[in-house]
């Protein structure tokens, strides 16, 4: 099970802990965390509870993004390929005894309304990226788009988005104190079964202005032949250039009589290179899980789909101009 909610620092964050606890959730998706980076002190306070902490602050007061997850989950952060400035996003990896790899983005976008146009461009980009990606996807997160207001050009503009790429909001009910329905869940078509069931938006007095947000995740590995397979490569991390270097010295490309042609010499060059890569950095085999990756969704697919929201934008912008005019 997961919930969803907003600040937790300073003296909320016990109480909130305590909820985890009693609730006996699995993950905690923050925005709004407040936290700061390396927060020792809030870490360990989340450890005595049986959880553990990721946290990707904002690098300033206020904002920041973070997962509370129970200790035995293997999470891993994955870094974006798409940079955005108008939101603030954590992509992790979850995986676990029993627990196929779910892909998950905590997302949190402030309510700027000069940034709309910018918003719409850099979740796009994002959601295309993340959409190839393999694993059960999962996103939730503050987007302040009020999606209940079906008649509104901003709302319209972000759902085309999530149609677009077949992506699914799963929260009906209000989710602000003053209404709207603000914090969403959302799930891609590219999952073979319903992923979120159970969902449920509740008030909770730890949270101060959001209500929480509730759902399982059938995310098991029960009944599932998983799909593997083996790669080979070289670590080529840590590879020391001046353990090259010596290795070179030693060999006899450091020989004053080298070969009289052009052609031995290169023989000569990639034999020596290849001996000293097969010490320093060995080819290995890696055997790796196969995730559900869509077939359909290329590089080609990326570029196109982000050169025709870019035209779309263009003329929106065209046309409001013409309506000034007028």
């Amino acid at each position: 099970k997961q919930w969803y909610q907003r600040r937790v620092r300073g003296n909320k964050l016990e109480e909130v802990m305590i909820m985890v606890a009693e609730q006996d959730l699995d993950v905690l998706c923050v925005t709004e965390s407040w936290l700061f980076p390396q927060d020792d002190a809030i870490s360990r306070e989340v450890n005595e509870f049986g959880y553990e902490l990721l946290n990707v602050a904002r690098g300033r007061r206020g904002g920041g993004v973070a997962l509370i997850y129970r200790s035995g989950l293997r999470v891993k952060r994955v870094k974006s390929r798409a940079v955005a400035t108008s939101f603030e996003c954590l992509e992790a990896t979850i995986e676990g005894p029993g627990v196929d790899l779910v892909r998950v983005s905590v997302i949190y976008r402030p309510p700027n309304p000069s940034k709309r146009e910018l918003f719409l461009e850099e979740f796009e980009e994002f959601l295309c990226a993340f959409s190839s990606k393999p694993g059960h996807l999962l996103m939730t997160g503050d987007f302040n788009v009020h999606v209940e207001h079906q008649n509104s050009d901003y709302t319209q503009s972000f759902l085309k988005v999530l149609l677009d790429h077949d992506w699914s909001q799963l929260v009906t009910a209000p989710t602000h104190i003053h209404g709207g329905i603000l914090d969403l869940v959302l799930t891609s078509g590219s999952n073979e079964t319903p992923l979120v069931s159970e969902l449920e938006v509740v008030e909770a007095p730890e949270v101060p202005d959001h209500f929480l947000v509730s759902f399982m995740v059938h995310c098991g590995t029960a009944n599932k032949e998983r799909k593997f397979k083996t790669i080979t490569g070289r670590n080529m991390k840590n590879l020391s250039t001046d353990a090259v270097f010596d290795r070179i010295l030693q060999s006899n490309l450091a020989d004053s009589k080298l070969p009289s042609t052009l052609e031995e010499c290169i023989d000569l060059y990639e034999v020596t290179l290849s001996k000293i890569l097969d010490e320093l950095a060995p080819i290995e085999e890696k055997k790796i899980s196969l995730g559900q990756k869509p077939a359909w969704f290329t590089e080609e697919c990326f570029i196109v789909l982000r050169k025709r929201r870019k035209a779309e934008r263009r003329y929106r912008k065209v046309l409001k101009k013409k309506k000034k005019k007028k």
